[in-house]
């Protein structure tokens, strides 16, 4: 998954300074959307709507200014919230 979401970041691969610190983040958004009602089963799947949702937690942690930030934010929780409502099947 840091693959993915580093290339969601417009990281390139070889870059590995953020690395740990990218894994931290997506350990700590699986645990957020874990608590906001998001099946394991799902985020254990790694569906593109869950990657998409981790790059963006991802981002409102890294982001640089607070516009970015809270936009980032909102699309997290309304990611999180439709998420939250699917069943394990799709």
């Amino acid at each position: 998954m840091l693959e993915k979401i580093k290339a969601r970041l417009n990281i390139p691969a070889s870059v590995t300074v953020y690395d740990q610190e990218i894994t931290d983040l997506i350990e700590h958004a699986k645990f957020d959307m874990l608590e906001g009602g998001v099946p394991q089963s799902m985020i254990d799947a790694e569906t593109a709507p869950v990657i998409n949702t981790i790059a963006m937690f991802v981002k409102i942690q890294m982001a640089d200014d607070s516009k970015e930030s809270t936009r980032f934010e909102k699309l997290y929780e309304q990611s999180v919230f439709r998420l939250s409502l699917m069943t394990e099947e799709g």
